[in-house]
C-alpha cells in the first residue's frame, strides 16, 4: 500500500464543464479514495457553471477573489492576476507534493513547489493552445468565443516571449510529466522535450458487462424535465465551435431517412455556440429531432450512456475525447474521426467506428449501420467496454498519477 501524502492540486478553473475539468475533479476524488489528503484550488470556482454535484462533493476553493466581469474580460484578468500573483497565493498551501493540471496549473505548481521546497507533477491535456494553438483554433468559428479569450490570445501576442519561457519552465522543472493520451503524450515530448508518462483520462466503467446494445430499444430517461425516449443517439461535449456539433445535423438527416424515430441527443451548458446550433436545428427542420438537455447530473448522464443507442464525438482535431472513453465504459458504441486523440483509443470495427477525417456519408453510414446491424452493435459495445476496463479506467488512471505522485514526494527517486 502507497505512503499516504497531502496534495494539492491546481487548475486553470472551474467555471465551465469540460472533460478537464471533470477529470481533474475525479482524480480528487481518486485519490481520496486511495487515503491521501486532496485539495483542490484553481483561479476561479463557479459552483453553478462546472459540474455542481461533482463541486459540491470535491469542493475546490478559489485562490483570489473573481474580478467583475467588466467589458466580458473579468475571468481573464482574474487568471492572469493569479499567474502573476502565484508565489504569494501559493503561500500558505504546504503539502507533501504539488500537480499542476494544465496552464496556470502547472505555473502554479511550479510556484508552490518552490515555495515549500517540495516538487510537484504536472498533467497537460494539450500543449498552451495561447502559444500553439492548432488549425481549428485558427479558423473563423471561435469568434463567437468569450472576450476573456481574445485578451488571453492578445495578451500572448503581447507577451509571447515570457508567457513561452514561463511555460516551458514550469514544464522542465516538474519531477514528473504526465500526458493524457497516446496522442497528446507524443506530441508534448516532441514540443517541451524531456521524460513523459502516458496517463489517459479515464472513466469509472460498469463493473459487469453492460446491457446489450439491441436491448436497449425499449429504454427511456427522464433527464431536466424532457422524456429522452430510445433509440437516440448521444452527443456530450462542451458546447465550444471546435467541437463542430453542426456537422452531425446532416448526419442525422441521413440517419432519419431510414430510421425516422431516431433523435439526437446533446447535452452539456449552453453557450453563444448552442444558439447558432439552436437556429440551424430550426432551419433544418430538425427541431423536434434533436434535444438540448443543458448541463446534466452525473447520475443522469450515466443514464444517458447506458441508454444510447450510439455515441458520436464530431471533433475533428481532438487532443483526447473524454466522452469516448465514458461511453465505451458503458458498452456504447462510438463513432468518431480518424484523427488525432479518438483514432488513439478507438480501433475501428473492432471497439468503435473510425470515419475519414471530414466524410460525412462515411461518418452517416457508419452510425445507420450500428443501429440496423444488431450484432455488430452489441460486438462493439462489448469490446469497448472491455477496452475501458483494461485502459481507460479510474484504477489504470489512478495507478499511474499515484505512483508520478509518490517518486516525486520521495527526492531520492529519479525524475
Amino acid at each position: 500500500m502507497s505512503t499516504p501524502l497531502r496534495i494539492v492540486i491546481f487548475h486553470l478553473g472551474f467555471f465551465y464543464s469540460g472533460g478537464g475539468e471533470k477529470l481533474v475533479l475525479q482524480q480528487a476524488r481518486w485519490l481520496r479514495a486511495r487515503g491521501h489528503r486532496v485539495d483542490v484550488y484553481a483561479p476561479i470556482v463557479d459552483e453553478r457553471a462546472c459540474f455542481p454535484d461533482l463541486l459540491a462533493e470535491i469542493g475546490p476553493r478559489a485562490l483570489l477573489s473573481r474580478l467583475p466581469n467588466v467589458a466580458g474580460v473579468g475571468d481573464a484578468l482574474t487568471l492572469l492576476m493569479a499567474s502573476l500573483r502565484a508565489s504569494a497565493l501559493t503561500a500558505g498551501l504546504d503539502a507533501d507534493v504539488y500537480l499542476g493540471a494544465n496552464q496556470p496549473g502547472a505555473w502554479l505548481a511550479r510556484a508552490a513547489a518552490r515555495r515549500h521546497a517540495k516538487r510537484y507533477v504536472v498533467y497537460l491535456s494539450q500543449p498552451n493552445r495561447l502559444l500553439l494553438p492548432r488549425a481549428i483554433d485558427r479558423e473563423a468559428r471561435p469568434l463567437v468565443m468569450r472576450n476573456d479569450f481574445h485578451l488571453l490570445s492578445l495578451a500572448a501576442l503581447v507577451g509571447r516571449s515570457v508567457l513561452d519561457a514561463r511555460d516551458r519552465a514550469s514544464v522542465r522543472d516538474a519531477a514528473v510529466r504526465l500526458g493524457d493520451g497516446a496522442y497528446i503524450t507524443t506530441i508534448l515530448r516532441f514540443y517541451y522535450g524531456g521524460g513523459w508518462r502516458n496517463c489517459p483520462a479515464a472513466s469509472a466503467p460498469l463493473e459487469r458487462s453492460p446491457v446489450a446494445v439491441s436491448a436497449r430499444s425499449g429504454d427511456s430517461v427522464r433527464v431536466n424535465g424532457i422524456l429522452v425516449r430510445a433509440p437516440f443517439i448521444l452527443l456530450t461535449n462542451r458546447h465550444y465551435p471546435q467541437k463542430r456539433f453542426e456537422d452531425m445535423f446532416p448526419v442525422l438527416e441521413r440517419v432519419r431517412r431510414t430510421n425516422p424515430g431516431v433523435t439526437l441527443v446533446i447535452t452539456g451548458a449552453e453557450t453563444q455556440y448552442t444558439d447558432r446550433l439552436r437556429t440551424e436545428v430550426a432551419e433544418r427542420g430538425l427541431s423536434d429531432a434533436v434535444l438540448f438537455l443543458g448541463l446534466v447530473p452525473e447520475r443522469d448522464l450515466e443514464a444517458l450512456y447506458r441508454a444510447a443507442s450510439v455515441y458520436v464525438y464530431p471533433s475533428p482535431e481532438e487532443d483526447f475525447g473524454m466522452g469516448i472513453v465514458e461511453a465505451m465504459g458503458r458498452g456504447t458504441p462510438v463513432v468518431a474521426w480518424d484523427n488525432a486523440g479518438p483514432a488513439s483509443i478507438v480501433v475501428d470495427g473492432v471497439s468503435g467506428r473510425l470515419a475519414p477525417l471530414g466524410d460525412l456519408e462515411s461518418f452517416g453510414g457508419a452510425v445507420i449501420e450500428l443501429l440496423d446491424d444488431h450484432k455488430q452493435a452489441d460486438r462493439i459495445g462489448a469490446a469497448a467496454w472491455e477496452a475501458a476496463v483494461r485502459g481507460y479506467s479510474a484504477q489504470a488512471h489512478t495507478d499511474v498519477l499515484e505512483r508520478a505522485l509518490q517518486d516525486a514526494a520521495t527526492p531520492s527517486r529519479p525524475k
